[in-house]
């Protein structure tokens, strides 16, 4: 799926806490966007999506209230609900996890540190959601 790899692309290169703060941003944006997009459609998933969606908001709202988050528009670029799959929300959600983990012990700002911990653990709750892990 386009929109998966244009997030994932953004969240692989970005430099400093600023810019993954808001590549982070877009990609739970995106989540919680596309599973409520898929609960709607009374998927068979509908539990799944919905807490997926709710995970991933709570995440986003996490790296939104980050001291290091950039000010301005932050409506995600590749925006609309979608229709996706479960298995490559997980795989975004978990790549997510992966990166707001490993980044977490290298801010400085101790805000930044607890956001991007909030983030992982957000975005590992999608992940498992997601993945059928529950």
């Amino acid at each position: 799926m386009r929109a998966i790899d244009v997030i994932t692309g953004r969240l692989d290169h970005a430099a400093g806490v600023p810019d993954l703060l808001a590549a982070a941003w877009e990609a739970f944006e995106f989540i919680r966007a596309a599973a409520s997009g898929c609960a709607d459609t009374g998927a068979g998933l509908y539990a799944a999506f919905m807490f997926a969606s709710a995970a991933a908001a709570e995440a986003r709202d996490a790296v939104g209230m980050a001291p290091s988050m950039p000010a301005g528009d932050l409506a995600p670029g590749v925006g609309q609900a979608l229709e996706e799959a479960a298995g490559p929300l997980a795989e975004l959600a978990g790549a997510l996890a992966a990166r707001m983990a490993a980044t977490a012990g290298q801010a400085d700002d101790p805000g930044d540190r607890e956001a991007f911990r909030a983030a992982a653990a957000g975005a590992g709750q999608v992940r498992r959601l997601l993945a059928g892990g529950g």
